[in-house]
């Protein structure tokens, strides 16, 4: 009883959102296991199809997604930082042969094809200001810092912009390399109604990326850049010379982002191969807000035309029909204005489709 009392004290310090802090970290517990085959705790996420019943290795049957477990690590760090660290340094450890921590681990197989969006730096930088610890830094930095470099050497279009790809590379059975689909998971948001663009948008026989650079990926390779940044500044590492060549790629990524930018709409958008923008908008347009890469004209048009519209992404207790005062749904995963965002069949309003984001 005096145990309970104590927890149900502490969750006060969160005011009104405690009952959200007590569901959040339930969930996180719900997942949490321990296998001898890692170096400690892990959450994978909690899906029907996670356990493997056939894994190769019985001791993993559980899947590792890649920006999954780095959430779950940041929500960790609220209050659990031991939690956090083995999470994330599980994930980190996950990181393939061929450079990339890989868009999924389990069952004793990875996927050797693509990754997902980068935001490892951007978490342990969040957790560094928190807790204070340098250790993790000097533990995870260059891992990281190649990581990120991966994209840049294998993921880049020639106007230097962030594509997606799959690569042909997989496992037996594996039927998602070198697709569409594939390189659509490497958004970390697969069926995403962005990537409904045809089998034709994927080069399968030259680049394996989709012929569409993508607003979201690049804005998170410029965010998890500047993380590390500020991270090769921690006393633990010294990586100036490093963090110099990471920040002129950043500033020759700033000066392309403009070809994202559809003047007409007020947002930004994927860019098809051909230099024409994509007319499908979800909250990955306003991704260049969290790298500092939208200059103040785009970011007022992105709040008053699209965060703020309650016709688009500010969806509320009206819904559909709108109220202009509060966003109280949050973000749909499509702009509400979308025909795929009201999806008569149930079967497909799951996963990234619909009207939760």
């Amino acid at each position: 009883q005096r145990l309970r009392q104590a927890e149900l004290q502490r969750y006060e310090a969160y005011g009104s959102l405690a009952d959200v802090k007590q569901a959040m970290q339930c969930v996180l517990m719900g997942n949490l296991i321990w296998t001898p085959a890692e170096l400690g705790p892990i959450a994978p996420v909690s899906r029907g199809w996670s356990f493997q019943p056939r894994a190769v290795i019985p001791d993993l049957q559980y899947v590792l997604f890649n920006w999954d477990a780095f959430f779950a690590s940041f929500m960790f760090s609220l209050d659990r930082r031991a939690l956090a660290y083995s999470n994330f340094m599980q994930v980190v450890r996950t990181k393939t042969a061929r450079g990339f921590i890989p868009n999924f681990a389990s069952a004793g197989s990875k996927s050797q094809d693509r990754s997902q969006p980068p935001i490892g730096a951007q978490v342990l930088l969040n957790m560094y200001h928190k807790h204070g610890d340098k250790w993790p830094v000097a533990l995870a930095w260059d891992d990281l810092c190649s990581y990120l470099h991966w994209f840049w050497r294998h993921r880049m279009s020639p106007d230097g912009l962030v594509v997606l790809g799959s690569d042909p590379v997989g496992y037996a059975g594996d039927t998602t390399p070198n697709t569409r689909f594939g390189a659509a998971c490497e958004s970390g948001l697969d069926n995403s109604p962005m990537y409904d663009v045809g089998e034709g948008e994927f080069d399968a026989q030259g680049s394996h990326h989709l012929r569409m650079a993508d607003v979201g990926q690049t804005a998170l390779v410029m965010a998890e850049a500047e993380a590390l940044i500020e991270l090769a500044r921690v006393g633990a590492v010294d990586r100036q010379q490093e963090a110099a060549e990471l920040r002129r790629r950043v500033t020759a990524m700033q000066k392309a982002m403009g070809l994202f930018w559809d003047s007409e709409e007020g947002a930004f958008a994927n860019r098809f191969a051909n230099g024409t923008l994509h007319r499908r908008r979800s909250p990955t347009c306003v991704y260049p807000l969290l790298a500092g890469a939208a200059e103040a004209p785009q970011a007022e048009a992105l709040a008053q035309r699209w965060l703020l519209n309650a016709s688009r992404f500010c969806l509320n207790p009206q819904w559909p029909r709108g109220n202009t005062d509060v966003c109280y749904w949050g973000l749909p995963s499509i702009s509400a204005d979308d025909a795929a965002y009201l999806v008569h069949d149930h079967n497909r309003r799951v996963y990234w489709r619909g009207n939760v984001w």
